[in-house]
């Protein structure tokens, strides 16, 4: 893949129902495309979610490769994973 090309470029929207995630998971992935990173927070205000459901499911979405954690604590951010083949 070329240097800069990241996963938006790589996988379009439309493929996401073979990646087995959720409705609101490709909400704050749509969110990601668009604003390119996303706390926990926002992850919160876009989907409705509980506390403990919105940290599910964006380690779901860490754990399948999709997005990067990024800082710590307060700070903590995701962005959409680069792919390198």
């Amino acid at each position: 893949m070329p240097p800069g090309e990241s996963f938006k470029d790589k996988i379009g929207l439309d493929e996401l129902p073979i990646l087995d995630i959720n409705e609101r998971q490709k909400k704050a992935l749509e969110y990601l495309q668009n604003k390119g990173m996303i706390t926990r927070r926002k992850y919160l205000d876009i989907t409705n979610v509980s506390t403990r459901t919105a940290n599910n499911e964006l380690k779901e979405l860490v754990e399948k490769g999709l997005i990067l954690r990024k800082g710590k604590g307060r700070a903590v951010h995701y962005i959409l994973r680069e792919l390198h083949d």
